[in-house]
This record gives structure tokens, C-alpha cells and sequence, in this order.
């Protein structure tokens, strides 16, 4: 888990100078982190920068908010796969945990949605609230089970334990990007 500090952009990449191409993005950028926990892999630095894309460009976040991510190391560049994050709050309990969706979080392994329990969250301030009126109905309808819907917001019923997390990739010890990629489960 990482705050993310602060973000640039890198050069575009050279297929989007072409004439006949048109990229939809902003370019590449970087990120630089504090690493606060690690829960699995080889050992990083307090302090690390990752490079990342993302059709909205770099991500605004709260210099508190903590954030789950994915990363790959070829060595030289530490990169986050393009939206292998999620922020991560606290539940009533005081324990860190993420919200679980009706589609997991798809760059997990498999089997993290199962780790899934009714919580209520105490932080972010919004505890990961949506207004009701931006909210989109094509989950609630298919889903209603994973939402609490409230007269002027929708928030997530269930979380997954960060310390849940931590001892399934402890016992399970996916190896390899593909051990990290659920997308039907």
C-alpha cells in the first residue's frame, strides 16, 4: 500500500507523434509513492517512483488516502499496470480494507472476492459513497445485494480485510502477471 506524493509526465509515446494516429490519452507519467505496508512480493524501498498511463491522466488523490496497487518490476522501471490501484479506508473496527464490488478487483488472483464481509466504513470521509443521482443502475439492479442504497447516496455493503488479503497471497503465492489477473471468477 502506497500514499502517492506526486506525478509528471513522461515523453508521449512516439506512435502518437505519427500523423495518421490519433492517441486518446494524456501520455505516460510518473507517480512517486511512500510505500506504508507491502503485502506481498520482493522488498521495496520506503520511497519508490512508478510509471503508469490512464485515459484520465495522473491520478488526483489525497496526499492521506492510502491506495492498493499492483506492480511489475522489469528491472530498471517499477510500473503499475494501467488502473492496478484502489484506495483503501478504514472499517468500523479500525482495520484497513477496500470496498468488493460485484466484479472483483480484476487484478487480484482469484478467490479474493470470497475474503468479502459486511462493513461499514469509517474513512474516507464518504466511505466510499456515491451520489445517488451519478451512480450507475446497471449494477444496482443486477447487485443490489453489494450496495446500501441511502435518500442521496449508494455505498459498498461489503469490504475486503487488507489483513485477509495479506494471508491469502501468503498462502496461495501467486507467481507471475497472469497469477494476478481474475477476470471471471
Amino acid at each position: 500500500m502506497v500514499r502517492l506524493k506526486s506525478g509528471a509526465y513522461l515523453q508521449q509515446f512516439p506512435k502518437c507523434e505519427e500523423a495518421d494516429v490519433i492517441c486518446m490519452d494524456p501520455p505516460p507519467f510518473k507517480l512517486q509513492a511512500e510505500v506504508v505496508q507491502q503485502l506481498f512480493g520482493p522488498p521495496l524501498p520506503a520511497s519508490i517512483a512508478v510509471a503508469s498511463t490512464s485515459h484520465y491522466g495522473i491520478p488526483r488523490a489525497s496526499q492521506d488516502a492510502l491506495h492498493l496497487i499492483h506492480l511489475l518490476w522489469d528491472g530498471t522501471v517499477i510500473v503499475m499496470p494501467r488502473y492496478h490501484r484502489v484506495e483503501v479506508g478504514e472499517d468500523a473496527r479500525g482495520e484497513l480494507a477496500f470496498p468488493a464490488y460485484p466484479d472483483e478487483v480484476w487484478w487480484l488472483p482469484c478467490g479474493t472476492n470470497a475474503m468479502k464481509t459486511e462493513m461499514a466504513f469509517r474513512s474516507p470521509r464518504n466511505r466510499f459513497a456515491e451520489p445517488t443521482d451519478e451512480f450507475d443502475e446497471k449494477p444496482l439492479a443486477s447487485h443490489a445485494d453489494f450496495f446500501i442504497a441511502g435518500r442521496s447516496s449508494i455505498r459498498p455493503r461489503y469490504g475486503i480485510r487488507i489483513s485477509d488479503l495479506t494471508r491469502f497471497l501468503e498462502e496461495r503465492r501467486p507467481s507471475g502477471a497472469d497469477a494476478f489477473a481474475c477476470r471471471n471468477e
